[in-house]
């Protein structure tokens, strides 16, 4: 995701898989998912108490020095 440039915006435990044939990890829920060359990325999006420490404290990121 991080080479597609893409920010899931809510990873929680509730959004985390794993393949309990070969212990694999996959996301889902991908309905906050934002692409990253927009610009910044939003605080308003994903579950409040999972959100990046950064993120509450200043509001946005800058997706573009990512």
């Amino acid at each position: 995701m991080h080479q597609l440039r893409i920010a899931h915006r809510d990873i929680k435990l509730e959004n985390v898989l794993v393949d309990e044939m070969d212990y694999k990890v996959k996301l889902c829920d991908f309905n906050s998912s934002e692409n990253l060359d927009v610009g910044k990325v939003s605080k308003n999006i994903g579950t409040e108490v999972y959100l990046a420490p950064e993120i509450n404290s200043i509001g946005n990121i800058d997706a573009l020095n990512l």
